[in-house]
């Protein structure tokens, strides 16, 4: 009896013992980790920075009635006419909205490229605007 005591004390020492010996962070997830951020089929990866200039611009703009006074503040003036010919329809039926996911922002030649996924109709829209005027120059609905 006493042997399997002993057995059984020097196991549970050795097991300990290679416990305190086995670096803590390959069991546990490192905090410093960044958060995985969920990805739409079609769309990508949500942004993980709201509060960037377009995004925001955006989200406000999504949020508001789609009116004569929203194509003033949104559009811009070149575009204003055409955008609202072809996209009008369809804004006044989907604004505002409560829910929207943006995408990064990517920047070229002075204009900013959102795609903003609208889980409520399922709708995903490519939005291009100005970096300068930060009015919207285009849309495109990719659905």
């Amino acid at each position: 009896m006493r042997k399997k005591h002993l057995c059984i004390l020097a196991l549970s020492a050795l097991i300990i013992s290679c416990a305190l010996c086995t670096d803590v962070n390959t069991y546990l997830p490192s905090l410093h980790q960044s958060a995985i951020l969920p990805s739409i089929d079609g769309f990508g990866t949500v942004a993980s920075n709201i509060r960037t200039e377009p995004i925001l611009t955006l989200k406000q703009a999504l949020e508001t009635q789609y009116s004569l006074n929203w194509t003033e503040l949104y559009f811009d003036e070149s575009k204003k006419k055409a955008l609202t010919q072809v996209y009008g329809e369809l804004l006044s039926s989907i604004l505002p909205v409560q829910l929207a996911y943006f995408s990064n922002p990517e920047l070229q030649n002075n204009v900013y490229s959102v795609a903003v996924y609208l889980p409520r109709t399922g709708t995903i829209l490519e939005f291009l605007i100005d970096m300068n005027t930060n009015r919207i120059i285009s849309i495109d609905k990719n659905n």
